[in-house]
């Protein structure tokens, strides 16, 4: 068989895992209301506009592999992010918050305000600077700092997003929150420019 054949069956192939393993990944739609995905987005928004991001929109599909998996950590009990490989091979960034707080309203706004407070350094009170910078630049720019949910939020090529939202049902956050923020195509890549 000539090389340009086995090419085009490995890329076949390739091609046949990655749907199969896609469709393995459950999608429901997203649990948050008209007023909700407003005021989620809108959230966002402000945070781009300060950085001169474009704004971003609210993507059905986006929401509902955040849907998925808000409902599958509320099952299970966890409180982690979905396993690298499959983010990337959906090409979607993550952020994850819970909270004690059964106020939708305080849930939802608590999730896009936790994230965008990393843009203040706690350690030293400075500001984290997205313009021009490549994420790897940024992170070694604030050593001991979490700051990958505020540059995902802002992160310019992201600009379709999606949530999901369910109450844990088992372990030691029964009874609690937590929200699944997606971004597509994700951020936070090394050396990739988050801000131009």
């Amino acid at each position: 068989m000539k090389l340009q054949n086995w090419i085009t069956l490995g890329l076949l192939n390739c091609v046949m895992v990655t749907s199969m393993a896609l469709a393995e990944i459950p999608r429901t739609p997203s649990k948050f209301t008209p007023e909700e995905i407003k005021a989620y987005v809108e959230a966002h928004n402000v945070e781009r506009r300060l950085v001169g991001a474009p704004l971003a929109v609210w993507d059905d599909e986006v929401a509902a592999y955040a849907q998925a998996y808000a409902d599958h950590l509320a099952k299970t009990g966890k409180f982690e992010h979905y396993t690298r490989e499959v983010r990337k091979t959906l090409d979607q960034g993550e952020n994850l918050y819970w909270t004690s707080s059964s106020e939708r309203v305080k849930i939802i706004s608590g999730s896009t305000a936790s994230w965008a407070e990393e843009k203040i350094n706690e350690n030293t009170g400075a500001p984290v600077k997205v313009n021009g910078i490549v994420y790897d630049d940024i992170e070694e720019a604030h050593p001991g700092h979490v700051l990958g949910h505020y540059t995902q939020m802002v992160w310019a090529r992201s600009t379709k997003i999606g949530a999901g939202i369910a109450q844990y049902q088992v372990g030691d956050k029964r009874g609690r929150h937590v929200v699944v923020g997606r971004y597509a195509p994700r951020g936070n890549r090394g050396s990739q420019i988050a801000v131009p």
